[in-house]
């Protein structure tokens, strides 16, 4: 990074890309930027140096800038893109950067559909407090470190690997978390085959010496470990697969109670000798803690000092986030925008509050991918007390015809099927208002889907 003196972000406020304008800022560069809106987290950058532009604008560009990076929804035609070609200013996509910081440094990369943010804050949370000081790059706002990213001095970097353009295989990690492969992100593959396809040729990057770790509960991540060089772990809750050739870490005594997961790992059919707890519900979340301790256990890092340490972690901003209670109303924040997501989620808060009412106010994202998993978008919120559906959040522009899909359609969609309470409110001030007239005591409020719903969240606890 030497050459580099000053870094030019488009797209800054996105909370990967101002976790990597943080990062460079803490190795002694000069650092601006530009996003379209004056979104929260930017005034941060502002106080730490960074000038930020609002607009995007061919003005902002000068011959002094020596790297432009680019988050995955710039296009072509996007005014500073366009200058910085006409000056042959390097131009780099985010993953890019971040696999430049991974270069001659052990690289640990955290992939899958879901609950990558989730392991990627795990690890984190386990290497800082251990000591081992790692750069740290995230895709939310860790609480254990304060932030969603750090540099650390240490030969570790930490990194949350997106697949969306295909976007990972800009890394050559040491260690690989797979957490599962599903169908995600239509707009960039063609079908499943082709994204199994992409995660194989980002698992042959994983060096003879580095390590594989794989959720053997997904079948598609299963046959994907088949036959890999490197050292591979798997884990689970069912017992080791016959295929698998590596080391397993079978999940045993899984236990939810008054707020608290517990359970044991057995290592191919060895007692481990450590009890786990976890603050935060769901089997899906003790399979990203266990993904995290594997990581930690292979840097040597002591397997009970990573016990004690996720014992106290409360989750990843906006990942099933208890942000508070009012009136007897508990209010969870969550990022989930998948079906599978929001099943998880779901299943999630019915194990860790039995006995109260779910309300929930989800923001779709995206118009692809609610067209895309329509079906299971109708069927992931059977059960549910109250569905409020606001319109969908359009972060990039969409590639589709939008009179195809709307929230309208899909509100009456569930309405048919599924029998459950359910409204269209198109915006989330008017949502909030239908709240404070209709919700009750002993419920729980989930804002989920889009980032800015989060605001519906923290107004209804003011």
């Amino acid at each position: 990074m030497i050459l580099f003196k000053k870094v030019y972000f488009i797209g800054i406020g996105g909370v990967s890309m101002s976790g990597l304008a943080k990062v460079m800022l803490a190795m002694d560069k000069e650092v601006a930027g530009s996003d379209l809106d004056d979104k929260k987290g930017l005034d941060e950058l502002r106080e730490l140096g960074v000038k930020v532009n609002i607009g995007h604008d061919a003005g902002n560009i000068d011959d002094d800038i020596d790297l432009v990076v680019m988050t995955g929804a710039i296009e072509d035609d996007n005014p500073e893109l366009v200058e910085a070609r006409r000056l042959n200013i390097p131009v780099w996509r985010r993953m890019q950067l971040v696999g430049f910081l991974m270069r001659d440094k052990v690289g640990v990369a955290v992939s899958g559909m879901h609950g990558k943010t989730t392991v990627t804050s795990m690890i984190a949370a386990i290497l800082e407090k251990a000591g081992e000081n790692p750069t740290i790059l995230g895709g939310s706002y860790i609480k254990e470190i304060g932030s969603n990213a750090k540099y650390g001095d240490s030969d570790l970097v930490v990194a949350e690997a997106c697949e969306y353009q295909r976007a990972f295989l800009d890394l050559e990690p040491q260690i690989l978390v797979m957490t599962n492969i599903e169908e995600e992100h239509m707009d960039t593959y063609k079908d499943l085959r082709d994204i199994f396809e992409t995660f194989t040729m980002f698992a042959n990057k994983v060096p003879i010496d580095g390590m594989l770790v794989g959720c053997l509960d997904d079948k598609n991540v299963l046959k994907l470990m088949r036959g890999k060089k490197a050292n591979l772990v798997g884990y689970g809750f069912g017992r080791k697969p016959k295929s698998f050739a590596g080391v397993y870490w079978r999940i045993k005594n899984y236990r939810s109670d008054d707020g608290l997961v517990g359970f044991e790992v057995a290592l191919d059919d060895e007692e481990l000798g450590t009890s786990f707890s976890l603050r935060i519900p769901g089997k899906f979340n003790v399979l990203n803690a266990v993904a995290a301790v594997i990581v930690a256990d292979f840097l040597l890092v002591d397997v009970q000092t990573a016990a004690e340490i996720l014992a106290e972690f409360t989750g990843a901003s906006r990942r099933f986030e208890i942000k508070g209670e009012k009136d007897g109303v508990v209010v969870i924040d969550d990022y989930g925008h998948h079906p599978t997501e929001i099943k998880n989620t779901i299943e999630g808060i019915r194990e860790f509050y039995p006995k109260k009412d779910l309300w929930i106010v989800f923001w779709p994202h995206q118009y692809e991918r609610t067209m895309n998993f329509f079906d299971e978008f109708v069927n992931c919120f059977e059960g549910v007390e109250r569905l409020i559906v606001l319109d969908i959040y359009e972060a990039r522009k969409a590639k589709i015809d939008k009179s195809q899909v709307n929230s309208k359609k899909l509100v009456e969609a569930i309405k048919s099927k599924k029998g459950i309470h359910v409204s269209y409110v198109p915006e989330w001030k008017e949502a909030y208002e239908l709240m404070k007239k209709e919700i009750n005591k002993d419920m729980v409020l989930l804002t989920l889907g889009a980032a800015p719903i989060d605001v519906l969240a923290d107004k209804f606890l003011e």
